[in-house]
């Protein structure tokens, strides 16, 4: 491997994930897909996940702790196809990474990334609550010889704009706390990414560490 240098982009585990669930979503997809691609095509098990397990992410939350049998869902899909699904071993395997086509942004943890990086690899790291600081920050570390061009509020708005959903977060208090349980390997290395980031000041870092800590503090204290 002759990599020497990485430039990633990440943002706190909480926030991604559960990002990630809500556009993976059924009702989410079917509704950002312009309307002259027709019919989002899904595999069935990904439509029986969201209608009979977790049709929000606080059901997600709650399948996590169920012990493994207790919530079965049947369905009969085209073709008079059964397909049954153990929500709670469903759930686990989906943030724990095992289960790539319900969530499959949530298929590559920042374990996947770090996996194959030599020790030595420089890492440059972009937070996504800080992108455009960071990115331009980054770039001139890398010696480019010119500004990078930030989108106006009005572009960024407009862009964003395609986020507004009909399934948003409603996870609760006890539902972030099952959650970061779960990420906790997660969230460790994304706090040794920004530990080993060269581009990031000290007080960078401990103010990404706030912002995790205020998401996942049952995991940051312990």
């Amino acid at each position: 491997n002759h990599t020497t240098s990485v430039v990633m982009v990440g943002r706190n585990p909480l926030e991604r994930f559960v990002s990630a669930f809500l556009v993976s979503h059924t009702v989410n997809l079917d509704f950002l897909r312009p309307l002259d691609w027709g019919e989002t095509k899904k595999e069935p098990t990904h439509d029986v996940s969201f209608a009979g397990c977790f049709p929000n992410i606080e059901e997600f939350a709650l399948c996590l702790d169920e012990p493994k049998g207790y919530n079965i869902y049947h369905a009969m899909v085209k073709n008079n196809e059964t397909i049954t699904l153990d929500c709670a071993e469903l759930a686990r395997d989906i943030i724990m990474q095992k289960e790539p086509f319900v969530v499959p942004h949530a298929r590559w943890g920042y374990q996947s990334f770090l996996d194959p990086l030599p020790s030595n690899t420089e890492v440059f790291f972009i937070r996504t609550k800080f992108l455009w600081e960071d990115w331009i920050n980054v770039n001139n570390l890398l010696g480019s010889p010119h500004n990078v061009t930030v989108p106006s509020e009005n572009e960024t708005k407009r862009l964003n704009a395609r986020g507004e959903v009909p399934i948003t977060s409603n996870l609760s208090d006890e539902g972030r706390k099952t959650v970061c349980r779960f990420l906790m390997d997660d969230i460790q290395v994304y706090i040794d990414f920004l530990n080993r980031a060269i581009n990031l000041s000290d007080d960078e870092v401990k103010v990404t560490l706030r912002d995790l800590q205020e998401s996942c503090p049952e995991i940051i204290n312990s």
